[in-house]
């Protein structure tokens, strides 16, 4: 949104990732159009389907089934008191497979261990389903 935009700060913006730009004055039903437009982009992104995997794709890990399950939920956003109750165990538990992974896999964030989680999706997928 801008009050007083020039041309090329709406290119900047564009080029920066901007899904759209609102100049004022606009009118709360404007903003509601865009917004429902932007949830519409985000559904059809996540229905595409994922690439195929290649074999070259696959790497081993060195993580246990139960480690591959909870990394695949942490990577999916779910926090560590959901995973404990989607997988029946304690959060202490999820917390010492947490570690665990971090350690195996030499990670130190979260942010770290999701960017993981989306580029070996289908090894983690793999071990996951031992």
């Amino acid at each position: 949104m801008s009050g007083n935009a020039l041309q090329s700060d709406i290119i900047d913006a564009w080029h920066g990732g901007a899904a759209d730009f609102l100049l004022k004055p606009f009118t709360g039903v404007k903003v509601s159009e865009i917004i429902a437009t932007m949830f519409d982009r985000l559904e059809k992104t996540k229905s595409r389907s994922p690439p195929p995997v290649s074999v070259a794709d696959l790497v081993e890990l060195p993580i246990s089934q139960r480690e591959a399950e909870v990394l695949l939920l942490l990577g999916k956003g779910h926090r560590q008191h959901e995973i404990a109750k989607m997988l029946n165990i304690t959060l202490r538990t999820v917390k010492w497979h947490r570690a665990s992974i971090k350690n195996k896999l030499n990670l130190n964030t979260l942010v770290e261990l999701t960017r993981y989680c989306d580029q070996h999706m289908a090894s983690i997928e793999r071990v996951a389903k031992r």
